[in-house]
């Protein structure tokens, strides 16, 4: 028989099942995109990417480089105005809801 003596449950000793699922998840897109960039090089095909980084609430600034720069800069600002967008009108519902029920 064992007695367990510990005062935490398993749950609550070390990260959160959450945390540990984000992590997991980053570390996997990054180890994929080290892959893709060694076998790019390695091909030594021509490459084309982009970044788009939203600075506090509406500042969207992006970079693209190689033959489809324009296009990838375009899809991906759209992209990120489209969360911005959603997040605005989520968290104005949660807002909403808030002062309901503090009523």
């Amino acid at each position: 028989m064992v007695i367990n003596m510990s005062v935490y449950s398993e749950e609550e000793v070390g990260m959160p099942l959450g945390m540990k699922l984000f992590l997991i998840g980053f570390l996997l897109i990054f180890i994929g995109a080290i892959v893709l960039m060694l076998a790019s090089i390695k091909s030594g095909a021509k490459v084309s990417g982009g970044v788009v980084i939203v600075v506090f609430p509406f500042i969207p600034i992006g970079v693209a480089w190689g033959d489809y720069a324009s296009t990838i800069l375009v899809v991906l600002t759209v992209i990120a105005v489209a969360v911005m967008i959603l997040n605005l009108i989520l968290v104005y519902k949660r807002m909403k809801a808030a002062e309901h029920y503090a009523e």
